[in-house]
């Protein structure tokens, strides 16, 4: 009886996920459309959207959420938020628990994904070629993001973590903090994605739980550090803060 109900339970989130998917896409299609005489209205809207379907897609799924240092994180403000990449989950993940406006850096292939693509071009999310990430056609587009108040989401590691530990961060995000001397680097560091979403698996886990933590916002133009330093003090300072969030 338990295996007929867990199997129908599965059955039940794949069709509301599939069903889920259609809808914003459409949805967003319609407003991009709708609002084509106003980018930036349309942007807002898709935006909308695509943290709605972050939320009800972990509702539905059971994840128990546990976020720390909200102080640290005022969503009127504008940032360069760095979080740790565990899973495929994180996308819908960080829709759910940032609740100002931003957009991904993501890499260009997810871009090329059908319906998914055409969602993260709505929303004005930026595709980034891998190493590239201060490619002037990139660097134009984080510009135009951040002069409309929009903070900037990035992956440091540039990839996900098998383990779940955290990784040594690209070089990319010291030239996002080169272009952007003034903005706040807000570090998010969490544990529990991997468990929801393994890799090379598309089968959701329900009734997993997460730990997030809001870290103190930095400036790395005031650090007077090295590049390699400031490399090895995000890294550092996520590492240290993960192992007191990871989840035994």
């Amino acid at each position: 009886m338990k295996v007929f109900i867990t199997t129908a339970y599965y059955i039940f989130f794949g069709i509301i996920t599939t069903a889920g998917v259609v809808i914003v896409i459409s949805i967003v299609y319609a407003l991009t459309m709708l609002f084509t005489f106003n980018k930036k209205l349309g942007r807002k809207a898709s935006h909308f959207i695509a943290k709605l379907w972050g939320r009800i897609t972990s509702e539905i799924a059971f994840l128990r959420v546990h976020i720390e240092g909200l102080e640290n994180y005022d969503k009127n403000k504008l940032y360069i938020i760095t979080a740790n990449h565990q899973s495929a989950f994180d996308i819908l993940f960080c829709l759910m628990i940032l609740k100002g406006e931003f957009a991904f850096l993501a890499k260009d292939t997810l871009f090329n994904i059908p319906c998914f693509g055409f969602a993260m071009k709505c929303a004005g999310y930026i595709s980034v070629k891998r190493g590239t990430i201060g490619a002037l056609k990139s660097i134009d587009d984080m510009t135009n993001v951040m002069s409309n108040n929009i903070s900037l989401l990035m992956y440091p590691e540039g990839t996900r973590s098998i383990t779940g530990e955290i990784g040594k961060p690209k070089k990319g995000m010291l030239k996002l903090a080169e272009r952007f001397p003034d903005v706040e680097i807000l570090p998010v560091v969490f544990d529990g994605t991997r468990n929801v979403l393994k890799p090379k698996s598309l089968k959701v886990s329900l009734f997993k739980k997460a730990n997030v933590r809001f870290l103190k916002p930095y400036k790395m133009s005031e650090s007077g550090l090295t590049d390699n330093e400031k490399l090895d003090y995000w890294y550092n300072l996520m590492s240290s803060n993960y192992k007191e969030v990871k989840i035994n």
